[in-house]
Parts: C-alpha cells; structure tokens; sequence
C-alpha cells in the first residue's frame, strides 16, 4: 500500500487539525526518522552508482 500526500487543489481545501502538543512532537519525530532513512538510501545509492562492480 503506498500512500500519497499531496496539496489541495484549491485554497478552500486546506484545513487545520488541532491536536495535543504530545502528538504533534510524535508524528514530527518519526517524519524526522523517516527523512534520516531516505538520506541513507539516497547516499547509498550514490555511492553505488560511483562503484563500480564486475
């Protein structure tokens, strides 16, 4: 299952959703995390591309 986030089409569609202090830190940490494990799959990447395997 891959799951999509995307802008709203129109300013209309934009809401805010209120939620505890406590949640928020939770769902910015683990974006964080996921953001450290796409630098590393990125670097890693890179790095394959330069080696080169026979």
């Amino acid at each position: 299952m891959e799951l999509h986030v995307t802008t709203p089409k129109t300013r209309a569609g934009i809401r805010i959703i209120p939620m505890f202090n406590d949640v928020k830190r939770t769902l910015l940490a683990e974006r964080l995390k996921q953001m450290e494990k796409e630098k590393k799959i990125e670097s890693f990447a890179n790095l394959e591309g330069k080696i080169k395997i026979s």
